[in-house]
């Protein structure tokens, strides 16, 4: 099949095919095109350019008419019995008018007389790329709308859902404090039957597994009505919050990341000793944490010895791409040795409801930007950082304090 791809490099451009069996018509054309802004894939017989729009997206097709195997009429009719409608130019060194009333019933986009100026081929491609353009246009702002709306009606539904799971997990925080403290006033009674066997262990061991499950229990439930407070605050901009230094979040974060994990990571926390003290919104910046930890902990959960590492520190204006050049930034940086971010997927994993996996409704890394925005700051992601994802996060210093 000789095909070949023109000006393919991953962006938004229009795509266009150009069938034609001569090789100095089709690269002279395939020039004129792509100096027009379009990616360009260049066929030179019919039935391979049935093939390739039959299984790929293409906005625009110049065709020429005459050609063996099948002519450019043939051509259109074909891909349109098989409800494939692409914007079609038709090229033809012949004025004929019986081609041109053939041409004239299929509605196409233009037609290119032989031999022919790069301000034809503009003028051919200008109204089909226009309408091409306000068409994606027209699309993307309805996802958007869309998007948007989604949006709103979390935000209508969020008080109310977050009031309703704060109360439930005061309830289920206040039952085990109860149990606790029944569990309390037994233990003197416990305590002296300490060496008898219990199951597969003894009672001094049960009852320290005990002690331990209702303290993880009591933790957990706290940790869940900070992250709703944290969304509730989201809410309202304008409420104060407590600061805390950067350090104590890291560590809370990474033990809240931690806990009830199946399988074992190893985390390497550095944290410069002035960086760290710096004090900023701790439930803001602990929701952050949490959500660049978890998916940095799922990336690399197949690793053969997962590990992340958190990293604290002034911006180093030798490592660091910041935002702007004009402000000093606080990094805190989320790295693993998972499967990584591809170069596809490094604008889409910030947008509201992408997820590169089926848990979670893919909100974690747009919230996440969204909080570190109203600090004045951004995130960014680095690819092939030796290996996995690396997540940096840019304060301004001029947000926190107590440095």
């Amino acid at each position: 099949m000789a095909i070949e791809c023109v000006g393919f490099n991953g962006n938004e451009k229009l795509r266009a095919v150009i069938v034609e069996d001569d090789k100095g018509a089709l690269d002279m054309m395939a020039a004129m095109v792509s100096r027009e802004g379009l990616s360009v894939v260049k066929i030179n017989r019919s039935l391979d350019a049935i093939d390739y729009c039959t299984n790929n997206e293409v906005d625009i097709m110049i065709t020429d008419v005459r050609m063996p195997e099948m002519n450019g009429i043939e051509l259109v009719r074909e891909l349109r019995d098989k409800g494939i409608f692409i914007e079609t130019i038709v090229a033809t060194a012949f004025d004929d008018p019986e081609v041109m009333r053939e041409c004239g019933s299929f509605h196409l986009a233009g037609f290119l007389i032989k031999p022919f100026t790069l301000a034809d081929m503009r003028n051919a491609l200008a109204r089909p790329m226009l309408q091409l353009s306000l068409a994606r246009e027209n699309r993307l702002l309805r996802e958007k709308l869309m998007i948007a709306n989604r949006l709103a009606s979390i935000g209508r539904n969020s008080a109310e859902m977050s009031h309703e799971m704060r109360s439930i997990l005061s309830q289920v925080r206040g039952a085990s404090q109860t149990i606790k403290q029944v569990w309390d006033d037994c233990q003197p009674l416990l305590a002296v039957h300490d060496a008898e066997p219990i199951g597969m262990t003894t009672v001094a061991t049960g009852r320290r597994v005990v002690n331990e499950s209702l303290e993880d229990v009591d933790k957990s439930t706290e940790y869940m009505i900070d992250i709703f407070n944290a969304y509730q605050n989201l809410l309202s901009p304008g409420r104060g919050e407590q600061k805390v230094e950067m350090k104590d979040i890291v560590r809370e974060a990474v033990d809240f990341t931690e806990y009830g994990r199946v399988r074992e990571t190893e985390f390497e926390i550095t944290i410069d000793e002035k960086a760290g003290a710096y004090r900023i919104e701790r439930r803001k910046m602990l929701q952050v944490l949490i959500n660049l930890l978890s998916n940095a902990y799922r990336a690399c959960e197949q690793s053969k010895k997962p590990k992340i590492w958190v990293i604290v520190r002034e911006q180093d204006d030798k490592l660091d791409a910041p935002p702007r050049d004009d402000i000093r930034y606080l990094l805190a940086i989320v790295r693993d040795n998972g499967t990584g971010v591809s170069e596809e997927l490094k604008d889409k994993i910030f947008d509201d409801f992408y997820s590169a996996s089926e848990e979670g409704l893919g909100l974690g890394l747009s919230v996440s930007r969204d909080i570190i925005r109203s600090f004045g700051g951004d995130i960014g992601v680095c690819l092939n950082w030796n290996a996995g994802a690396c997540f940096k996060v840019f304060i301004p210093l001029d947000h926190v304090t107590g440095a």
